[in-house]
């Protein structure tokens, strides 16, 4: 701080008040560009400060500030028009010359005003550019942002559980606060600010990766460069699951290519969820020797899974993410106003509330030997019949051996050289298994894709006793209505069944 002071060039008053800001913004006149420009100013002259009183250096600082708000940053795999009012950008990048969503580590809104709306409009801004950063490309775990209302400063952290701001400060009244969160930043590494150790961008194409896998068994970590982006819808949401399959190929010790082509999966699950590459492995032990055919026929194999290690023995999840984070439980961060008369209820989970709390996510990837189609491409109708029902035969087969999938949808049946294969098995479970979490997502929604989902598990309760043929049509309406009331006052446990996922195909 004292390097700072008012000396030859100082930025800081004696008083400890930022000389560039004399006045508040909101008692500055010129438009929101000029007046928040002397942050530059104020972030530079700290990596200079923290450089000359202490043994780091230029090539210690990670990341650099730019404030362009006429420009938006560029994405490799979606367009848009978004235009942050600031970021800290990092300076080892392979585009010096551009600005991309993936090298953001910082994303920053600004507003003049203090009233409510400039508040709103500023966080809702600032999520966006989370949002976009965070479904850029796979070699994001978290990202940050920091909005500015007038004087009021919040710093944002999202990762694939969370949502979490910090209390506001003043940043003029309060420099101390800014310098030690510009001086963290500048000085971080790339895993700090939330980078993946384990993936890099493939030389000369900046939409393939590289990606290491640990295998569970404690194998050698095996590394697979990606060649086609198959799926990566499931990033969409802030927070989620943020799935992205990917057709690859593995790569020797040498950087060369060997083997066939295979397909990898990248997740964030339930940290206590069984793993895809477990359940398959499970499958395959408990069937007899006619039983494990029909698994080899009509379930994907297994090259490689584990949870991504991003230390040795550290296994990459949402609370190491957070680990330094002393959250408040029971805090809601609320804006001020919705922009809908949707009830608070029903408002998109890190728009409206947020809250510290949330479920333990793991990083997961899973290697498979097989790359068939979904069904819904199929141009025959008579492939697509066989698909249907060889997908019959596997649900079968999991009724036997004890399982139900919970997930059998559109996107999870592949044709595979003449016949259906079942995918998707992360929400595959043991019948009976009444583990609290697996009965609903993480947003609240019941387990399963929204448009395949059984009548009984959207409503999450049993709605249909056993039929009984000999019974006429006004009684058995009459059993139902009893079975209803009967089902209100004992409150049966709700389970997911194997008819449930036939109901789903």
């Amino acid at each position: 701080m004292n390097a700072l002071k008012s000396t030859p060039g100082g930025i800081l008053s004696a008083s400890g008040r930022w000389e560039t800001f004399s006045k508040e913004p909101k008692d500055q006149s010129g438009g929101e560009e000029a007046v928040f420009k002397p942050i530059t100013n104020i972030f530079d002259n700290i990596v200079t400060a923290i450089i000359t009183t202490s043994e780091l250096t230029t090539d210690n600082c990670s990341v650099e500030i730019v404030q362009n708000p006429s420009r938006a940053p560029t994405s490799a795999e979606r367009y848009n028009a978004t235009r942050p009012d600031g970021y800290l950008l990092l300076k080892d990048r392979s585009d010096r010359a551009g600005v991309s969503w993936a090298d953001i580590a910082l994303s920053c809104e600004y507003k003049r005003g203090d009233g409510t709306n400039d508040l709103d409009d500023d966080v809702r801004k600032c999520l966006w550019s989370m949002q976009h950063v965070m479904r850029g490309g796979p070699c994001r775990r978290a990202t940050y942002g920091m909005t500015i209302k007038n004087a009021t400063t919040r710093v944002w952290f999202c990762c694939r559980s969370s949502v979490v701001v910090s209390e506001p400060f003043n940043f003029i009244t309060e420099p101390k606060a800014l310098v030690e969160l510009f001086a963290a930043f500048a000085f971080a590494d790339k895993k700090s600010l939330g980078f993946d150790p384990t993936i890099s961008r493939a030389p000369g194409d900046p939409t393939q990766f590289i990606i290491t896998v640990h295998p569970h068994d404690n194998e050698e970590p095996r590394r697979f460069r990606t060649t086609q982006t198959i799926s990566s819808f499931g990033v969409e949401p802030l927070r989620g699951r943020g799935t992205r399959v990917f057709e690859a190929i593995e790569l020797d010790e040498h950087g060369k290519e060997r083997g066939a082509p295979v397909v990898l999966k990248v997740v964030w699950i339930d940290h206590d969820r069984m793993r895809e590459g477990t359940v398959l492995a499970h499958l395959y032990e408990e069937a007899d020797e006619e039983d494990k055919k029909l698994v080899k026929r009509h379930f994907l194999a297994t090259v490689c899974h584990g949870d991504v290690l991003v230390e040795r023995a550290v296994v990459d999840d949402t609370l190491n993410l957070m680990c330094r984070l002393d959250t408040a439980q029971d805090s809601v961060f609320k804006l001020q106003k919705n922009a809908s008369s949707v009830s608070e209820r029903k408002v998109p989970s890190g728009l409206a509330n947020l809250r510290a709390t949330s479920r333990l996510h793991t990083h997961y990837r899973i290697v498979f030997e097989e790359k068939g189609v979904t069904v819904d491409l199929l141009p025959s109708l008579r492939d697509v019949t066989k698909a249907l029902a060889d997908i019959v035969i596997a649900l079968k087969l999991l009724t036997k051996l004890g399982w139900v999938h919970r997930d059998v949808s559109i996107g999870n049946i592949l044709w595979y050289k003449g016949g259906g294969k079942l995918g998707d098995l992360e929400y595959a479970k043991k019948m009976g298994d009444m583990m609290s979490h697996d009965l609903r997502t993480a947003s609240g929604t019941c387990i399963g894709t929204i448009q395949f989902m059984s009548i009984e598990v959207a409503a999450h309760r049993f709605l249909f006793p056993p039929a009984q043929p000999s019974v006429p049509v006004k009684q058995a309406f009459r059993e139902i209505q009893q079975q209803e009331q009967y089902n209100k006052l004992v409150q049966l446990p709700f389970v997911h069944i194997y008819l449930h996922d036939l109901e789903s195909l």
